[in-house]
């Protein structure tokens, strides 16, 4: 997303979105090698797309579950409930959505924009 070319090699999350070079095959990627150095940034277009899925990717599909903590910043994980009140429906809408895609088979996605003003500062 800060505008330099990436080669994926292998299964990752940002393959197949039109912002890296997806080499098919043994013989792509080392044509895609012999050109390293490239000396051209990505397009506007493409800088913006990444970015967009970027958001998308860490802000709408890492779901942030206010009743789970990691203190330490490692596991092992810590629940946070003051009472079992907290995980009733329309309490915690991140809830809601994992609940909702267990159980309904809904989209894991959180409305990110809708709640920035709950992220937490990295």
């Amino acid at each position: 997303s800060v505008g330099l070319p990436v080669i994926v090699a292998g299964e990752a999350w940002i393959k197949n979105k039109g912002v890296t070079f997806d080499p098919t095959d043994r013989a792509d990627y080392f044509a895609l090698l012999d050109q390293l150095p490239l000396r051209r940034k990505m397009e506007a277009h493409a800088i913006r797309r990444a970015r967009m899925y970027a958001f998308h990717f860490f802000f709408r599909r890492m779901i942030p579950l206010r009743a789970i903590d990691a203190p330490t910043g490692r596991l092992p994980l810590e629940i946070c409930l003051k009472s079992l009140d907290e995980l009733r429906p329309g309490v915690d809408a991140a809830l809601d959505i994992v609940c909702n895609g267990v159980l309904d088979g809904s989209d894991f996605i959180y409305p990110a924009e809708e709640y920035a003003h709950e992220l937490k500062e990295f």
